[in-house]
């Protein structure tokens, strides 16, 4: 039987305590015996206490567990996209696995890898349903579905259903840490593009969604394995109005910067639609109206950055 070997990458900054979860999540998930798994964190210029914790776990981690190996490095550049080219030269195995610092595995990750790229033998790349890890303190509102659903919503989310299917390459996409790669594609496809991506938490992106056009325009397809489900980490700092703000900003500004479609200068009618939002939110009676209006404001404004970018 052929034996599987499997990287998980993890990139980090300063993220400790929810670094710690992830890892623990992955140590739980026991693999399939005959499936080989690598834990690769790169720590991104980080000047909290990771360094120090993952120091410690190298050391002790024979101890822990003989289902996986282990190692980390650091990046001392910021950017999230160069700790992940960073990872790309240090895996060595047939099958890349990303997950994000703040997710939490569930117990049967790795069966569900396994069981996917059995199932699909010819596909090269999978995501799977994140969703998330409600626990009662997050307000009421962020599972508004009515007219002033806030959108991006606050917490990172990806689900299309319980079967298996072929992913959509337009619309929403998974997020960076809910992919798993052949690793030949990732050779193929080369690099993360260090222009994009967060720096630090500064809610920047984009970088996973431009690898990924690369890949669709390489021919490539992307698989939705149900059964590969992630929780993402409930953070009460992302349900504060200027938190929604700045994600709708630079999502919405990263978004037109990867657009190919749109012809340099700024149209007239962005300036009518911030100040239609503005207006609106001035007028708004309602907490949740006034809350989406001031959203909506962001992403034109977000709009108009990036459509600036572009002349």
């Amino acid at each position: 039987m052929h034996r599987m070997k499997l990287t998980v990458v993890i990139c980090t900054h300063n993220r400790v305590a929810s670094l710690t979860k992830t890892i623990q999540c992955l140590l739980d998930a026991k693999p399939p015996r005959n499936t080989d798994v690598k834990l690769l964190v790169v720590a991104n210029a980080c000047t909290d206490a990771t360094s120090g914790y993952l120091r410690s776990l190298e050391e002790g981690f024979d101890n822990i567990t003989h289902a996986l190996s282990f190692r980390w490095v650091e990046e001392p550049t910021p950017g999230k996209s160069f700790a992940l080219n960073q990872a790309l030269r240090l895996v060595d195995t047939e099958v890349t696995v990303f997950v994000d610092d703040d997710q939490r595995p569930s117990i049967d990750f790795f069966r569900a890898i396994e069981g996917g790229l059995s199932a699909f033998p010819r596909t090269n790349l999978y995501c799977g349903r994140l969703l998330p890890d409600w626990d009662g303190s997050e307000p009421d509102w962020v599972h508004d579905q009515g007219r002033y659903r806030i959108f991006p919503p606050p917490v990172t989310m990806y689900d299309l259903g319980e079967k298996p299917r072929t992913a959509p390459s337009s619309g929403p996409m998974p997020g960076g840490g809910n992919l798993v790669f052949r690793t030949q594609l990732l050779r193929r496809v080369g690099q993360f593009s260090t222009d994009l991506g967060p720096r630090g938490h500064d809610f920047g992106g984009g970088e996973d969604n431009e690898y990924l056009a690369r890949v669709f325009a390489a021919g490539e397809e992307m698989k939705y394995l149900p059964q590969m489900v992630q929780y993402h980490a409930i953070d009460a700092s992302r349900f504060t109005l200027r938190h929604l703000m700045r994600l709708s900003y630079q999502r919405t500004r990263a978004s037109v910067r990867l657009a190919e479609d749109i012809q340099p200068g700024i149209p007239l009618y962005l300036w009518r639609k911030l100040l239609g939002y503005l207006f609106s939110a001035l007028l708004s009676v309602t907490q949740s109206r006034r809350r989406f209006y001031l959203v909506r404001s962001a992403a034109a404004l977000g709009e108009i950055k990036g459509m600036s970018k572009k002349t």
